[in-house]
């Protein structure tokens, strides 16, 4: 039962000393008489000034346990404990290490704070005892400052007398309230309705009184975190109501909905890449007479074929084959390290490596069979293999970064796909003839969910090659004439086409569908000023083959916004929780790891079952035998409407320009180093707040940074190469003899650089050419034989690097041949050599903003002097050759 307390004011400039939990006045942290700063930022509060009078109004928390049995059990008196829960419960709303709560007593005593540190090991009794502690030296203490304590959370202790016609004001934001009424508590949650809904503290008060009413059966050495605060309403709002999103979708397997989607649009075009086009019913033959021939070579259902080539059509053509052939497609990545390469294949096995004459060269040490797409295969039907396939059986499997030091494969089903399929053209309204862009590798998740969207609704996929996906200009020039309708990518990427395309067109026509990494507000922004087009936030690990996404157009975020934008609700057929870790679902509000099961969930990790059963557990929440849960170690938590905001990461794993990294993979491999004695990876922040990896080493010698750069590139992928290594003679460590992490990150990569020797730029390119390396790398100190990925770059600089380089010398520099000669010197001595980019094009668009706005007499006069100009320095450039 709820209701509403009589309305008071409150003006924070009468509020009384604030006096420190050891017994010493405690000043607010700023030094300014505001708490603002030190305050517990709890969910969905509403910004306010902090000036003028505070509102109040209030909700009752029915108290059902034996407060004489509570006290003999802890040992404690009744408002001790009370003000331990609601510390407790600040804790677990906002996920901060400590809680600072102002107490206020009866008129007259004034007001002191109490500062309770916790940790997930604390148990409640230990709180109980903080508490007691606390306010025990807060009334010994004598000395005091004046401060405005309205941000922090309060606890106001009254004795209520018949003669008491309205409560006493409500000096906080929000507040626990206890009065006396004749030996009997009172308890309510005090709040000014313009910083908190009625809904929040509504919330609060249920878990409040939760975990009050579960304290009698609770064991005193409890842990803090283990009080159950979920109430019967919550629960059925976390559990049931927010995941409502059964829907029926095709028991088929990917290629039979590929086989109808030709039956529906044979003659509409179904892939292209650069000129090359393929209707349905070309791409359907072509794809058939593959699969026929890898059929002969005894594939088959749940049998792995390793897809070995470059973003193409052949990619398309290669991973419609296997499936139909009956297979699952592995995908490799022709560039990544050989060892990484022999490990995949040592993993999974595969009878068959497809692949093209071009990249053969570069297949790893191979026991199995080679098929090249340039195979003769007119002798092969055209026509549709017959099925032998289930929707249960094996569609790919696809590599990500491992903790224990080598790649884990996700084996996903085709179950899985068929369930997004239906999805996502259900939530894009049944698209007809789109064109979809695929810009994305499909050996991770974000590349081939973006590819079963385009060919099974009729589309065309544009399979957009390596260099031009990350050049912003070459990429503006294939969109501006090849338009495009949706296009999947990651926040990083998408950054540097927006940031370089100096005015190109990037964004597609209709959706933008951003995943792989935190969709932060401030791209949201930059999205909004350069096109009209949806935005769609899709979330999900490999391990889901996608689980929710969020469209943020018209959506009302009200008097508070989520720290970036929000993951979204479930897709359909899948569920979502957020749970503690005792696989307990929390509150809307509350952090906790987001968890995942439904349609989505994949059959887990190929080859290992360990890491499977530690991931994929028991789902408690289903009524379904063998249903299971898989634990993303993402932290997140419901906002109001059921949709989820992402925190971060429970663990140590990182997003890497979309790319899941483990920092211990890399920690693995560096200590196999024979000259490493120690070794850590950690994720840091770049200074454009993007996620990086940084490497600190204690060599045994005297070990040359590009000796172990050059190490790492022949067992890693570029993106898991750290962008900053520092070589220590050792590790700082904390007083528990452990490294001290965050010392680490403290410490500058200019200690190594010192002992470079730095070459200065020798002539007017080279000059340039190092402005160019200083501006992206943000380093000072660079010499002319620098090599660029050793100073920190990565591929999405190296397409700053380019543009810049189109910018000031008008020419196009390949991304392959800046990866291959990456020293200011190497480049500066070829840059002659590449074709001028861009002149004709510049020149078009001056001519047309002079055009603009004449009439036509000023246009006519102008045309013939530009032909004139045009002419005259045809014949001088004439005369001069």
């Amino acid at each position: 039962m709820t209701q509403d307390a009589s309305p008071n004011s409150y003006s924070p400039e009468n509020s009384q000393s604030v006096a420190s939990v050891m017994g010493n006045a405690r000043t607010p942290p700023n030094g300014t008489g505001d708490w603002g700063t030190d305050r517990v930022q709890l969910p969905f509060a509403r910004k306010t000034n902090g000036k003028g009078p505070l509102a109040s109004a209030g909700v009752n928390i029915p108290i059902e346990a034996d407060g004489t049995g509570l006290v003999s059990k802890f040992g404690a008196d009744l408002d001790s404990m009370f003000l331990a829960l609601w510390a407790t419960l600040l804790w677990r709303f906002s996920d901060q290490s400590e809680v600072v709560v102002a107490c206020a007593n009866d008129p007259g005593k004034g007001t002191v704070s109490a500062a309770i540190s916790f940790s997930p090991e604390l148990s409640f009794a230990e709180v109980v005892l903080r508490v007691q502690q606390a306010r025990s030296r807060a009334d010994r203490a004598n000395s005091s400052v004046n401060g405005n304590t309205q941000y922090l959370p309060g606890f106001v202790t009254e004795t209520a007398s018949s003669n008491t016609k309205h409560p006493a004001p409500n000096p906080f934001q929000i507040g626990l309230r206890v009065q006396s009424r004749g030996g009997s508590p009172a308890l309510e949650l005090l709040y000014d309705p313009a910083c908190f809904s009625r809904d929040t503290v509504e919330r609060m008060a249920r878990s409040y009184a939760t975990m009050l009413n579960a304290l009698p059966t609770s064991s005193p050495d409890c842990t803090a975190d283990a009080l159950p605060m979920l109430s019967a309403q919550d629960y059925g709002q976390v559990v049931i109501d927010f995941n409502q999103s059964a829907v029926p979708y095709p028991d088929k397997c990917v290629h039979e909905l590929f086989e109808y989607q030709v039956r529906q649009t044979p003659q509409n075009t179904a892939l292209r890449f650069h000129d090359q086009t393929f209707t349905y019913d070309e791409l359907n033959a072509r794809v058939n007479q593959l699969a026929h021939h890898l059929r002969k070579r005894g594939i088959g259902p749940n049998v792995p074929v390793a897809l070995f080539v470059e973003r193409s059509a052949e990619m398309i053509i290669g991973l419609l084959a296997i499936l139909k052939a009956g297979g699952c497609y592995v995908p490799l990545v022709h560039d990544e390290p050989q060892w990484r390469l022999s490990y995949l294949l040592a993993d999974t096995q595969p009878p068959v490596l497809l692949t093209t004459r071009e990249l053969l060269p570069r297949v790893p040490a191979y026991s199995g069979e080679v098929v090249l797409f340039e195979s003769p295969l007119q002798e092969e039907f055209s026509s549709n293999p017959e099925n032998k396939t289930k929707p249960g059986d094996l569609v790919c499997i696809i590599y990500t970064s491992g903790s224990t030091g080598v790649p884990k494969g996700v084996a996903a089903r085709h179950s899985n796909l068929g369930n997004y399929i239906q999805f996502i053209r259900e939530r894009l309204g049944h698209p007809q003839a789109w064109h979809f862009a695929t810009v994305s590798t499909i050996s991770a998740i974000l590349g081939n969910t973006s590819v079963f969207g385009s060919l099974m609704s009729g589309g065309c996929l544009h399979v957009i090659d390596y260099e031009t996906a990350l050049a912003p200009n070459l990429f503006a020039d294939y969109v501006a004439k090849h338009p495009i309708d949706l296009m999947k990518i990651a926040p990083s990427q998408l950054n540097t086409l927006l940031d370089g395309a100096e005015g190109g067109p990037i964004l597609p026509g209709k959706y933008v569908v951003i995943g792989g990494e935190k969709f932060t507000w401030e791209l949201m922004e930059k999205i909004r000023k350069n096109g009209s087009c949806k935005v769609m936030n899709h979330y999900g690990p490999t391990e889901t083959m996608g689980c929710c996404t969020f469209v943020a157009d018209g959506y009302d975020f009200g008097d508070w916004k989520p720290g970036s934008v929000p993951l979204g609700r479930p897709m359909s057929n899948q569920q979502l929780y957020i749970l503690d870790r005792y696989l307990r679902p929390v509150p809307v509000g509350v952090p906790g790891e987001l968890c995942m099961s439904g349609a989505g969930l994949t059959q887990g990790y190929f080859n290992q079952p360990q890491q499977t059963a530690e991931k994929f557990v028991p789902n408690p929440f289903s009524t379904q035998p063998g249903a299971r849960l898989y634990r993303t170690g993402d932290q997140a938590r419901f906002l109001p409407d059921g949709n989820i905001e992402f925190l971060g990461r429970i663990d140590h794993q990182v997003k890497i320009r979309g790319f899941r990294v483990e920092p211990g993979e890399v920690e693995a491999i560096l200590k196999r180093h024979p000259d490493i004695r120690q070794s850590v990876v950690v994720p840091e922040d770049s200074a454009e707040g993007e996620k990086l990896l940084a490497a600190y080493v204690v060599p045994s010698r005297n070990l040359e940074l590009s000796e172990l750069h050059s190490f790492l590139r022949q067992r890693l992928p570029e993106y898991m190469v750290p962008s900053r290594i520092l070589m220590l003679q050792s590790f700082p460590l904390n007083r528990n003899g452990k490294i001290d992490l965050p010392v680490l990150s403290t410490l500058k990569a200019e200690e190594k650089a010192i002992e470079r020797e730095i070459v200065a730029p020798r002539n007017t390119t080279e000059e340039q050419l190092a402005a160019v390396w200083r501006e992206v790398l943000k380093q000072e100190r660079i010499s002319v034989h620098d090599n660029f990925f050793e100073l920190g770059g990565h591929s999405l600089l190296a397409t700053q690097v380019i543009s810049r380089i189109r910018s000031i010398f008008h020419v196009q520099l390949p991304i392959m041949d800046l990866l291959l000669s990456p020293t200011i010197a190497e480049v500066a001595e070829k840059i002659s050599q590449y074709p001028k980019a861009g002149m004709e094009d510049e020149e078009t668009e001056r001519l047309l903003r002079e055009l603009e706005g004449m009439s036509d007499e000023e246009a006519e006069r102008l045309l013939p002097a530009e032909v004139e100009d045009d002419e005259a320095a045809g014949q001088n450039a004439k005369r001069q050759s």
